[in-house]
């Protein structure tokens, strides 16, 4: 039984060792870097007349993990829970689907307004989602008769 323990110690040596040769590249990293996304929205009470169509817009500001504003990150726009009188939120162009070289991405807000409520739109960037609440708010008219 010990000659086989010494036949096998010099095959089993360089796959030890093997493992403990020093990785040039630093520590493997999540190949997704952790982002954080800020909304901000022009208004965050939106005011208006019963069935009056009023839009906003929403800006994503992107960063890397180190807090640096971060270029080319695909933006996903969403509403929780969606219903029609909550509205639609959709980028603003073809080239607002990904951050710009300021690390912003802009969607268009777009509701008819139908009743007092708040609604929660968001935004998501690899693993990063932000959410931010916009109160929808129905102005009574001066004049509900002819005046």
């Amino acid at each position: 039984m010990n000659r086989f323990r010494f036949l096998f110690a010099p095959l089993l040596l360089p796959v030890l060792l093997a493992g403990c040769e020093k990785d040039s590249n630093g520590p493997i990293r999540d190949p997704e870097p952790i982002l954080s996304i800020e909304l901000r929205a022009t208004r965050e009470i939106i005011l208006g007349f019963q069935n009056e169509v009023r839009t906003d817009t929403i800006t994503a500001i992107v960063r890397n993990e180190n807090g640096i504003l971060f270029q080319g990150v695909p933006v996903a726009w969403f509403i929780e829970n969606p219903e029609d009188w909550k509205g639609t939120i959709s980028p603003l162009d073809s080239s607002d689907t990904l951050t710009d070289s300021t690390g912003e991405a802009r969607a268009l807000y777009e509701v008819k307004l139908s009743r007092n409520s708040d609604v929660v739109i968001g935004a998501k960037a690899s693993n990063a989602v932000s959410k931010r609440t916009i109160r929808l708010r129905l102005v009574e008219p001066l004049c509900r008769s002819k005046c």
